[in-house]
């Protein structure tokens, strides 16, 4: 009963503009972090081996594992490298439920459900939608400096 009440609340937190997205950022870190910790394990390397590829500190790399620090997408990227690992990016619902307006999912011209400025409620939805999608390196001719 209180993971209910507890769910209920997070919903209507949601409601507000700044809370939805400070919260999509928290998520966002907290996946960064628990990709880097499934990576570094997978490779069977300590925080400190990995500190030492990376010429970064131990004490920074633990940071990045515990969401406590706010690493660029890049330096995400070359950390998995090290480890023969890449980033891929999926976008999946917030939460279990789909943002509507007064009752109705929400969708572009598509039929794509699409973000939303303003006021949105959440209602259950038992439609699946695929939501992974992995994006090309750049070519190898591309000079990035």
């Amino acid at each position: 009963m209180a993971e209910k009440s507890a769910l209920a609340e997070i919903d209507r937190q949601l409601q507000d503009i700044g809370f939805r997205k400070g919260f999509g950022a928290e998520k966002a870190t907290l996946l960064v972090a628990m990709a880097l910790v499934d990576a570094r394990e997978q490779s069977w390397l300590t925080q400190k081996q990995l500190a030492d590829l990376a010429g970064v500190t131990q004490s920074w790399t633990a940071e990045l594992e515990q969401s406590d620090a706010n690493p660029t997408i890049g330096k995400v990227g070359s950390l998995l490298a090290l480890m023969w690992k890449r980033l891929e990016f999926t976008s999946a619902p917030l939460t279990k439920r789909e943002p509507t307006v007064a009752g109705r999912v929400v969708r572009n011209r598509r039929g794509h459900r699409t973000g939303l400025i303003g006021e949105v409620t959440g209602t259950p939805s038992s439609v699946s939608y695929p939501t992974t999608r992995t994006f090309p390196l750049a070519s190898a001719s591309r000079r990035v400096t």
